[in-house]
């Protein structure tokens, strides 16, 4: 024990208080696995976001200009493309974004795949007012400043997006429409031809009538021929 003791009896263990929070914080921002590993990939997410931005931009305003150029495209049909545009590359930014920084892409969209079931037996009618705003988008049953008549109500139409149809009444309503209930109805279309013939009805009363008839057997008179009608 005399030995043992005359071993470690130079042994000093020095005691110190911990750090204050701001010690420990800072020595993790500037370790090379804390601070400056997350910074650098925080800045590798936000550089792939800027340059799918950049492109998303320049792709939304070639489809604009091919749209617009093209004849064969409603103005409805044309504002679709061009969001749908912009927002596919953007999506499409996104994934590589977060495969950059190191985030299983593939695991990601196996759980987005399986929550879709879910989320579509939940959102039934939105699913279907989906449906049914590419149907009108596609088949083109009016235009945006047509006027219409659509399940009752009568305006012209000021929006259309995938989920509803926003007519605007003749007496300055706005009436939001579900996409289903516009497909899944009859649609008069005012504006769709150039001519159209109006009915109209006036009323003439009887005593009129024979001052009218009297005047034309008068003329017929003046020039000797009497005709009684």
């Amino acid at each position: 024990f005399k030995a043992y003791a005359d071993a470690v009896s130079g042994a000093q263990i020095a005691v110190s208080k911990d750090g204050s929070p701001w010690s420990k914080y800072s020595s993790w921002f500037s370790s090379k696995e804390g601070g400056i590993k997350l910074g650098i990939q925080i800045l590798k997410f936000l550089g792939v976001m800027l340059a799918f931005w950049v492109l998303a931009g320049s792709v939304r305003r070639i489809v604009q200009k091919a749209a617009e150029k093209s004849n064969r495209f409603s103005e409805l049909l044309e504002q679709f493309m061009i969001k749908i545009s912009f927002r596919f590359v953007m999506i499409v930014g996104l994934i590589v974004a977060l495969g950059t920084v190191g985030i299983n892409v593939a695991a990601l969209l196996t759980v987005i795949g399986g929550a879709s079931f879910i989320i579509a037996f939940a959102l039934q009618d939105t699913l279907s007012n989906f449906a049914a705003g590419i149907m009108l988008l596609i088949y083109r049953p009016f235009d945006v400043g047509d006027a219409v008549e659509v399940g009752g109500v009568s305006g012209k139409i000021d929006q259309v997006s995938l989920v509803s149809t926003l007519i605007r009444t003749f007496d300055n309503k706005v009436v939001l429409v579900p996409n289903k209930n516009v497909w899944g109805q009859i649609i008069t279309n005012s504006s769709s031809s150039e001519e159209r013939r109006v009915d109209m009805i006036f009323g003439i009363g009887f005593n009129h009538i024979l001052s009218v008839s009297y005047t034309h057997l008068r003329a017929h008179e003046t020039r000797g021929n009497l005709v009684c009608r």
